[in-house]
């Protein structure tokens, strides 16, 4: 998730900053996945993450 978020952001602080505002937000939000390793879970924190990279 770090990669996608540095991708994007270029900066390794921004990119830490962003990927931690990610997973903040999904635990606000109490997602649940029946099947976290499932291709559906995947796409969507990294949805989420880039998301909160365009943010920053």
């Amino acid at each position: 998730m770090y990669q996608v978020a540095y991708l994007i952001l270029r900066d390794a602080g921004f990119a830490e900053d962003s990927v931690q505002e990610a997973f903040l937000k999904l635990m606000k939000w109490n997602i649940y996945f029946e099947n976290p390793k499932s291709d559906d879970c995947k796409r969507y924190i990294i949805t989420v993450i880039k998301h909160s990279s365009i943010d920053i």
